[in-house]
């Protein structure tokens, strides 16, 4: 009987920490967004074109995928006004954060764990498959212990336009991409119980092939809602570019004749 209530009392005070824990958590991370809405982060809408500088995009029939299967350098170079970047610490999972890897903006637009996506974003280079119009695959090197994601434009993964290959996704301001589902789902509630007019953002990503081989990608964030007494709208854009990975010449290839 005694062992019971010490057994009780021991899960009790381990609910209380977790607890807490979220608590901390959220306030936190309210703070911080408070401070970025009044810093105007959410309330501007800054859209740029595609840089001139870049090679030509590859034309696509609308209605048609195009075709960026490949081998690719994982770390891409881009061009923002910084105003879309955050702290990683608090990266939200409907958000690009600046993230300049190719692997982690793929991945990151399915289910995925956080320590998937950190491994997707360490990688030298990946490969992007396409067996059919309807599917597209990333595997990263072989050396990785990573299972390769698949995504379908049947079941609604992605869509194709004449504008590119597009993935896109909902949520709300209390969804960080190291949280897991459980911890979001809390976080959210709690968030919604704290500012009940909601505060929700958006990702869009559109990959195109360009003419030299090279892979570009417009990734498009745009919040809305209520936070506290104070109604916003915003949205900006940026795009990064990803070359093809080379592979070193092996030994044979590289001997003299």
């Amino acid at each position: 009987m005694i062992l019971e209530i010490s057994r009780s009392k021991a899960l009790r005070l381990r609910l209380d920490c977790l607890y807490w824990l979220f608590a901390i958590k959220i306030l936190r991370r309210f703070a911080v967004l408070s401070s970025l809405l009044l810093a105007g982060c959410f309330g501007e809408t800054v859209v740029k074109p595609y840089p001139e500088s870049w090679p030509p995009v590859v034309s696509v029939p609308a209605g048609q995928c195009p075709n960026i299967a490949g081998q690719y350098l994982n770390e891409g170079s881009g061009e923002s006004d910084g105003s879309q970047c955050s702290d990683r610490k608090y990266s939200w999972k409907a958000a690009w954060n600046c993230d300049m890897t190719l692997g982690g903006n793929l991945v990151k637009m399915g289910a995925i764990e956080y320590k998937e996506l950190l491994q997707a974003r360490n990688v030298k280079w990946l490969k992007l498959e396409q067996p059919n119009p309807d599917t597209l695959e990333v595997h990263l090197p072989p050396d990785e212990p990573f299972e390769h994601k698949i995504f379908k434009r049947s079941k609604g993964d992605f869509d194709c336009d004449n504008s590119g290959l597009k993935f896109s996704m909902i949520g709300s301001v209390y969804s960080f991409e190291d949280s897991s589902t459980v911890g979001s789902t809390i976080m959210t509630v709690t968030g919604l119980a704290i500012n009940p007019g909601g505060a929700f953002m958006s990702a869009e990503r559109i990959f195109r092939p360009l003419q030299d081989g090279s892979l570009s990608m417009e990734a498009t964030d745009s919040g809305w809602g209520v936070w506290l007494i104070v109604s916003f709208h915003g949205k900006h854009n940026a795009f990064v570019h990803w070359q093809r990975y080379q592979p070193p010449p092996t030994n044979a290839n590289s001997r003299s004749p």
